[in-house]
């Protein structure tokens, strides 16, 4: 069976962009440390929750900030640096916004 997905390539409302610009300098002065010790940056994803960036995706109605993949594209910075960061919170984002209509 097959299952649709919602392709999302619309503009948004900028959100997901400015809080990843906030993010990028946080994450980038805790980088060396985290490259330093191998600890998993435990904190960037913390923050990424709190400034709502991990429901960047998620549609309006269901109270994300409803960014489409055009604005995420836009809005990666924030794990620019921090390679666990850059791995993983991708993978988050396409999770969520691959729901059936």
């Amino acid at each position: 069976m097959a299952t649709a997905t919602r392709t999302n390539t619309k503009a948004g409302s900028g959100q997901a962009i400015a809080i990843a610009r906030v993010l990028a300098d946080e994450f980038r002065a805790r980088a060396a440390g985290y490259d330093r010790t191998g600890e998993f940056p435990t904190a960037n994803y913390d923050r990424m929750r709190e400034e709502g960036y991990l429901r960047a995706l998620v549609p309006t109605e269901l109270g994300g900030l409803g960014a489409g993949y055009l604005e995420m594209a836009q809005a990666q910075p924030p794990s620019r640096g921090v390679t666990a960061t850059a791995i993983a919170s991708p993978a988050v984002s396409t999770s969520v916004r691959r729901l059936p209509e």
